[in-house]
């Protein structure tokens, strides 16, 4: 006889009941400040439960981090741009010799802060000139 231990996720109608709800969450909170909340106001424990074949038994396990984890992914939920979205976006700004001062780049809809956007052009390319008619250009070296 096959003792195997067969796993089943919490109901996907019951994530997509709550899906907007974490959706809005996701972008105030961490993760772990997620699992509370939700468990706090809404009953919702991410959770999956192992069945024993032989016992024919149901052990409930939770696992919060990676259903969550998993269903960010499922539902594209992610707070940072790839090495190509940044790659993509530098270029745009200074092929066309943006003020950063003067532009917002959004990912998702949300605004990324200036400071956060100089942090990754630094970070991502090697800066050449500094200032030139009060806009930064640069000249940049992607290694992708």
């Amino acid at each position: 006889m096959n003792n195997t231990v067969k796993t089943a996720r919490l109901d996907e109608a019951i994530w997509n009941r709550y899906r907007t709800t974490i959706e809005s969450l996701y972008w105030e909170m961490s993760l772990d400040k997620i699992d509370a909340h939700m468990k706090k106001h809404y009953g919702f424990v991410a959770r999956y439960f192992r069945y024993n074949c032989i016992t024919r038994r149901r052990i409930l396990i939770p696992r919060s981090k990676s259903q969550y984890e998993r269903h960010f992914r499922k539902w594209e939920l992610r707070k940072n741009l790839t090495t190509v979205e940044w790659a993509a976006t530098i270029r745009y700004l200074t092929r066309n010799s943006i003020d950063l001062e003067q532009v917002e780049v959004l990912f998702k809809g949300r605004e990324i802060p200036q400071n956060r956007v100089l942090q990754e052009i630094a970070r991502r390319s090697s800066l050449t000139n500094t200032l030139h008619h009060g806009m930064l250009m640069f000249v940049f070296e992607f290694n992708l």
